[in-house]
């Protein structure tokens, strides 16, 4: 049985039929938008005056600034009634819009739009979307003209409200815009520096090619580690692998913090040095020691085997919480068991979860360890430290039934004032 088109069945229908399902379920926005398309000049400057009286009330409304969704309802309703009247006034819409923003902020400023309990705060996306609505109106050069404007005021602005505009480009700009946006965007970013040239990046990137990537990615590649990711890539693809290189040890040299120069781009560096025959090694040592992951030395075990001993104790004297993760992943239990023991720096999740996987094949260390954790845990009273006793328990009865029942009897003897612990264990037990 085919699915049924509704678009399909839609265009079927006779002038007549669309009429009529149009009165019928048209909203009562798109009814007003249309009214003030077909309002004489005169009656259209008294409507726009209303509604610009009626929003700019609003933003001085002091009791709805402690009501953000309620705020956010009127200023969204009443910004929606100039659909069908911005094409009149489209200077005066285009102020209007951009001197809300800024008096939102300001009144944010003052600790506004915001309500503590329940929490609640205005985050504006409400008001962006007819914003937005009001940009895609506009011819290319005016929207351009306008979203620079709007880009201005919500770089510097101090809160994450408008937080989703960099990634609705697309509520803006239409397909017909694409050619024009792009001429347009490789001239910007020649010519100044913005923090939204890596959205429209984004927006636009398959429409660039390879040589157009690369031209903007040079520009922007600073402002976040996947865009330095993207220019390496591009630069591996028009074959220019040195470039790429570069790009890459000039950006390690400037932020080293691992949080910018990523594990992922310090791979993609020793990567292409093995590929291009250059000295790695040393790298290698300097991120092991920088990253310290289980993964990396993976890796590195990968790009250098012949040195996988070195590389694992340099790791293992950094990291024991990441070498013990490297032994588990390559299956050497028997060396995690061994440093699970030894080891003074591991952290107890770490321990606990290896005694939780592997108690059947140590019973005896298994044993010893959750009846230590048992015995910690008594000092203290709380359902959260019963509860840890009581998971303790159930593993030590996977190992010996009888010892876990001993357990349970002693501590229903020795603390049986605690009504909740005996509850639980005799639910378990």
């Amino acid at each position: 049985m085919s699915e049924f088109d509704f678009n399909a069945f839609v265009k079927t229908l006779s002038e007549e039929k669309l009429a009529e399902l149009v009165i019928r379920f048209a909203p009562e926005s798109y009814k007003e938008e249309l009214k003030n398309q077909h309002l004489s000049d005169r009656d259209a400057v008294g409507t726009f005056d209303r509604i610009v009286k009626r929003i700019k009330g609003l933003l001085e409304d002091e009791e709805l600034w402690d009501e953000p969704s309620e705020f956010d309802s009127n200023l969204t309703g009443w910004a929606e009634k100039l659909s069908g009247l911005w094409d009149r006034f489209q200077e005066e819409t285009e102020q209007l819009f951009l001197f809300s923003i800024k008096r939102i902020e300001a009144i944010q400023d003052e600790g506004r739009l915001y309500r503590h309990w329940p929490e609640e705060y205005y985050d504006g996306c409400g008001f962006l979307a007819v914003i937005q609505q009001f940009a895609r109106s506009l011819h290319f050069n005016q929207k351009i003209e306008f979203v620079s404007k709007l880009e201005n005021i919500l770089q510097s602005y101090g809160y994450d409200t408008f937080y989703s505009y960099p990634r609705e480009l697309d509520l803006i700009f239409k397909d017909s815009d694409q050619v024009l946006l792009k001429n347009w965007f490789l001239k910007s970013v020649k010519s100044e520096e913005n923090s939204f040239h890596k959205h429209y990046y984004h927006f636009l990137k398959d429409n660039l090619s390879l040589a157009e990537r690369a031209i903007v990615l040079e520009k922007i590649y600073h402002q976040e580690s996947g865009l330095c990711l993207d220019l390496v890539e591009t630069l591996v693809a028009l074959k220019m692998p040195g470039t790429a290189i570069g790009y890459l040890e000039e950006l390690r040299k400037v932020n080293p913090d691992p949080w910018i120069f990523t594990q992922e781009l310090f791979i993609k560096l020793v990567e292409l040095k093995k590929s291009e025959g250059l000295p790695f090694f040393e790298d290698l040592i300097s991120g092991l020691k920088k990253y310290k992951t289980d993964s990396l030395l993976e890796k590195s075990i990968g790009l250098c085997p012949e040195r996988s001993l070195e590389l694992e104790a340099l790791v293992k004297s950094n990291s024991h919480y990441y070498f013990l993760k490297y032994l588990i992943n390559r299956d050497r239990i028997e060396e995690a068991h061994q440093l699970v023991l030894t080891s003074k720096s591991l952290d107890d999740q770490s321990v606990l979860n290896f005694f939780k996987t592997y108690c059947e094949k140590y019973p005896s260390d298994s044993t010893n360890y959750f009846t230590k954790l048992i015995d910690k845990e008594l000092v203290h009273t709380g359902d959260r430290h019963y509860e840890s006793i009581v998971n303790s328990l159930q593993y030590i009865f996977k190992i010996s039934p009888s010892k876990a029942v001993e357990i349970v009897s002693m501590i229903k003897r020795d603390y049986k004032r605690r009504r909740n612990l005996v509850a639980m264990l005799e639910q378990k037990f």
